[in-house]
């Protein structure tokens, strides 16, 4: 049973984790948020105003291009932000345990310092890059249902452009889950790779 001592420094450990968690999820939502920006922009800089469905038409490729060639431009970045993220996430993580570590032993930090999280690590921020770089993919994606489905349906032009305008709010929202989800499930991974290390 622990004393009232060291109950006191795990909550404490685990509020300082608790607040890093907060700053890092923020930090990456900025980021994402970014993404969700410039998805906007190219959405709305080529919707130029039109009269007809012909001319929505018209512009419907060149957005999906416009889209995907972003997504391929995104890559190297989605990789460096990602990684700082799980840098933060595994660096809160390390210190959290150290500081437990302190009440449980040394023999256990020596085992979280030294834990195969590299594997884990790869495999996580391969994720990572996959979800950023399908923000803008996703939003073309969107953009061509959005086209065929109005044209299908008898909407008219004008109608159909402004379903397609709010594309940059809805990947706004995709990319604030995607932080505040991925942030978490980073966490709770090091943990896991953690506790499989120490066993």
């Amino acid at each position: 049973m622990p004393t009232r001592q060291e109950q006191r420094k795990q909550r404490q450990v685990l509020r300082e984790r608790f607040n890093l968690a907060r700053k890092t999820e923020a930090s990456y939502g900025r980021q994402l948020r970014q993404v969700a920006a410039m998805i906007d922009r190219i959405v709305k800089h080529a919707m130029p105003s039109f009269q007809t469905s012909a001319d929505l038409v018209d512009q419907l490729s060149p957005l999906q291009k416009a889209l995907e060639q972003y997504a391929q431009l995104l890559k190297p970045w989605a990789s460096s932000v990602s990684a700082r993220m799980m840098e933060q996430v595994s660096r809160r993580d390390y210190y959290a345990w150290a500081r437990l570590g302190e009440t449980i032993g040394r023999a256990i930090t020596q085992e979280i310092r030294y834990a195969p999280t590299g594997q884990a690590l790869r495999g996580y921020l391969e994720e990572q890059v996959e979800l950023i770089t399908s923000l803008p993919l996703e939003a073309a994606e969107r953009v061509h249902r959005l086209t065929l489905r109005g044209l299908s349906s008898g909407m008219r032009a004008n109608e159909i452009a402004s379903k397609i305008l709010e594309t940059g709010h809805v990947t706004k929202s995709r990319a604030m889950l995607i932080a505040r989800t991925e942030v978490a499930r980073t966490a709770s991974a090091f943990t896991m790779v953690d506790r499989k290390s120490v066993v």
